[in-house]
């Protein structure tokens, strides 16, 4: 991907990582200039002077050449988005949607007021579709009522993920009606792995708790197992599809 400092040129951001590493002691080091110190030289049984580490991932990407705290952290590039889909101010202190400049994705923003939105809901994971579901549609999960709205005799309202996206839908979030469950790939490229608790840009993605989210994507361990990525850290990992987990649904904004 050949890359220009002044404009977004990628599908894929950068990590947010602003930070040197201090191998092999693994320490973070304030600033961007990874070192080894003499007192190290026991760890490689010889002696040698200060050594600049190369390759430190602050020294390169967008959040070294295009960062603007404005519209994100680190190189990330982000625009809110009102209800009606209209595009606001950085400083807006109302939005429902995020769209993401670099990857060209819009995401869901969740809410704490205990609506559709709300952060605290969760949802097993279920999908019909037999050509993307990996083998097995997931839980129905009709007994739960850990999500809004849910109504015991409307299987368009249980707290699985397949129902949450057509609720979403139904309603025209942001002004659009095709949003779905993100891949395992789009989910960890909303990682921001510059910070932790939540692993996140919190000035766009409030809200977000130290808990897992569903991707779409299931696991080539089984065909009761899907990915999530869990945003205290940023990690990735694998659950049965009958766990409930948080949701971020997304949809293409923009064509690359």
């Amino acid at each position: 991907m050949q890359s220009d400092p002044g404009k977004v040129s990628s599908y894929l951001n950068d990590t947010g990582v602003q930070f040197a590493g201090n191998h092999p002691r693994t320490i973070n080091i304030d600033g961007c200039e990874g070192k080894i110190n003499p007192e190290d030289e026991w760890v490689f049984g010889e002696s040698f002077t200060r050594l600049d580490l190369p390759g430190q991932d602050c020294a390169f990407g967008r959040d070294k050449n295009s960062a603007i705290p404005e519209d994100g952290h680190a190189g990330f590039q982000f625009q809110k988005i009102g209800s009606t889909g209209e595009k606001l101010e950085a400083t807006a202190s109302t939005w429902s949607c995020v769209a993401d400049l670099v990857s060209g994705l819009m995401w869901e923003v969740k809410t704490d007021d205990g609506g559709l939105h709300d952060r605290d809901d969760v949802f097993s994971w279920y999908n019909t579709n037999s050509q993307n579901n990996g083998g097995a549609i997931g839980n129905w999960n009709r007994g739960s009522e850990n999500c809004f709205g849910v109504q015991a005799d409307n299987s368009q309202t249980f707290c699985n993920t397949q129902s949450f996206v057509t609720r979403v839908n139904n309603i025209g979030l942001c002004g659009y009606k095709d949003w779905r469950m993100p891949t395992i790939f789009e989910l960890n490229n909303l990682t921001n792995f510059g910070r932790t608790e939540p692993a996140i840009d919190e000035k766009y993605f409030p809200n977000t708790l130290w808990a897992q989210y569903w991707s779409d994507s299931p696991h080539a361990a089984g065909n009761d197992i899907a990915r999530f990525v869990e945003f205290r850290f940023g990690v990735s990992g694998k659950a049965h599809k009958m766990d409930q987990y948080h949701v971020r649904l997304v949809r293409k904004h923009s064509s690359r």
